[in-house]
């Protein structure tokens, strides 16, 4: 997505004749909760797996000439300085699934995992997973019933905690852009103060957990969103390598129809996309997930 202005533009708030009234400080990006401070969440060393996991590797290269979007749109400026790439080249072996799996977050990549509110229920799980944030997606009523929150592992953990909150399915696909930026931001140490970046420098190793109420559907969503954007899957490519590690997940037709729409927005350039039958062929190179109804 272009983000070049026209260069006599002039922004409202510094134009003394436009009617644009300040109400507050103006501050650039956004504005993430602090964890408490004393915490000692920069002490969180590892991505809290097993070092003796086997992962496959990737050999596909990932770096700023990879990444299909420009910055700003999902990754905060010197997103590829700031962040241990190697994360994105690793992959996770097939789990050997089992039933009681389904109450338990697993590893989706090294740096993102997926799974239910109910995991968070265990303070000691949460803190020996070597999470850093903790990531709700839920629907507004659970919001405004305090329902599907981090918080309280959070503050136990001394890590940080957001939500997502939307009404519904196709509220929650405008809502991909912010939820995969929220991500990459955590990554990036965008959403650390000044004092706790110096404290973890570059070698803190950061880890999102993204939850729904059963870890099968809204944070689902989002995670496979994730990998189409970073590692430019398609929608189904995305949620198969997904179900590998978390067999239980389940993607209802309407929201595969939506992540399907914007598979041409995020495969590979080569990739023929026909003008006449793609409804969204104008958008490109514009980010996905943005108004698509179903």
């Amino acid at each position: 997505m272009s983000t070049n202005r026209p260069t006599g533009e002039i922004p409202m708030s510094v134009n003394d004749q436009s009617p644009y009234i300040r109400t507050q400080d103006y501050i650039s990006g956004p504005q993430y909760p602090q964890p408490p401070a004393g915490s000692g969440a920069a002490r969180h060393m590892s991505y809290g797996f097993n070092e003796g996991a086997t992962v496959i590797v990737d050999t596909k290269v990932f770096n700023r000439e990879s990444h299909e979007f420009a910055e700003g749109d999902f990754i905060c400026p010197d997103f590829f300085n700031r962040v241990d790439l190697g994360g994105f080249t690793r992959r996770f072996n097939v789990s050997q699934w089992s039933y009681e799996m389904r109450r338990q977050a697993q590893c989706i990549l090294p740096f993102l995992s997926l799974g239910p509110s109910s995991c968070l229920r265990d303070i000691e799980y949460v803190r020996n997973q070597g999470y850093t944030l903790l990531l709700a997606i839920r629907s507004r009523h659970s919001a405004q019933a305090r329902l599907v929150s981090g918080d309280k592992a959070a503050a136990a953990t001394g890590i940080l905690a957001d939500t997502i909150d939307v009404l519904d399915n196709q509220e929650l696909i405008s809502a991909f852009p912010r939820a995969v930026r929220r991500i990459n931001d955590h990554l990036a140490g965008m959403d650390m103060d000044s004092s706790a970046m110096a404290l973890s420098g570059l070698q803190q190793k950061r880890k999102v957990l993204v939850f729904c109420e059963s870890g099968n559907e809204r944070s689902a969503g989002v995670v496979i969103a994730y990998i189409m954007v970073m590692l430019n899957m398609s929608s189904a490519d995305a949620t198969h390598s997904i179900q590998q590690r978390r067999f239980c997940v389940s993607i209802e037709d309407p929201m595969k129809r939506i992540l399907s729409a914007a598979d041409c927005h995020v495969m590979d350039d080569e990739m023929e996309v026909d003008e006449e039958d793609d409804p969204f062929f104008e958008r490109k190179p514009n980010a996905p997930f943005q108004d698509r109804v179903v």
